[in-house]
């Protein structure tokens, strides 16, 4: 599943450079946290960078949807609203997320933290001798745009499971690591993951439909994705 920055950045590989540039002209005119200097010379990959670090992830989908509109890319919106929102379908609708997020902390058999998660990562990858991290590094930055070659060299263990949380969020970032420990045959090292990460953070569905029951109104609608 495409993180919302490489679904924005691929959105934006469908317009030639003469529409990309038409883009970047609506953006900065209708959005004041978006300089004119920022707007020059950017490639795709920084323009979504600088949309969702001003407007955050759901915000920018929302506004690159419209201003293709009004560029009569309609076609372009559409896909983008597509599988943005086939994405959407199966995890927790943001408003809940954010709930979850906000809390400090969460006990349900564990406590559930962004640092919880970080720690598994971070211990997964010292199975890893220093070839292997390097090859993991290298699969990281090739599949995904969001990740840059300079910010993978040397980088640390630490460094690489903060940019990939930050990248992806904590949960995508686990089934990335696991899909590119099985590209390098580490098929031992990705199911003890899986395995672990089912273990402590599996129940956390049910916490989230307790939360949804006492706190969602009735119109609001979520759907949950159920962990085995």
């Amino acid at each position: 599943m495409l993180s919302v920055k490489e679904l924005l950045v691929d959105s934006l590989k469908e317009l030639v450079e003469a529409d990309l540039k038409e883009f970047q002209w609506r953006l900065k005119n209708d959005h004041k946290d978006i300089s004119n200097s920022e707007m020059e010379n950017p490639d795709r990959l920084k323009t979504v960078d600088k949309m969702v670090t001003c407007f955050g992830s759901e915000e920018a989908v929302k506004i690159m949807m419209e201003i293709l509109r009004k560029m009569k890319q309609n076609d372009l919106a559409e896909q983008l609203e597509t599988k943005h929102k086939r994405q959407e379908s199966p995890v927790l609708n943001v408003w809940l997320l954010s709930k979850v997020h906000s809390m400090e902390r969460v006990t349900y058999g564990k406590s559930w933290t962004m640092a919880s998660v970080k720690e598994l990562l971070v211990n997964s990858l010292k199975d890893l001798v220093e070839a292997e991290l390097k090859e993991f590094q290298w699969h990281l930055q090739k599949d995904h745009e969001c990740i840059s070659k300079s910010e993978m060299e040397n980088a640390d263990r630490l460094k690489t499971v903060d940019k990939m949380v930050a990248c992806f969020g904590p949960e995508e970032a686990v089934k990335i690591k696991v899909g590119i420990l099985k590209m390098m045959n580490q098929n031992n090292l990705a199911e003890q993951l899986e395995n672990k990460h089912n273990k402590n953070f599996g129940s956390l569905s049910l916490l989230w439909l307790h939360i949804h029951h006492f706190t969602a109104a009735p119109s609001q609608k979520f759907s949950i994705q159920m962990y085995s």
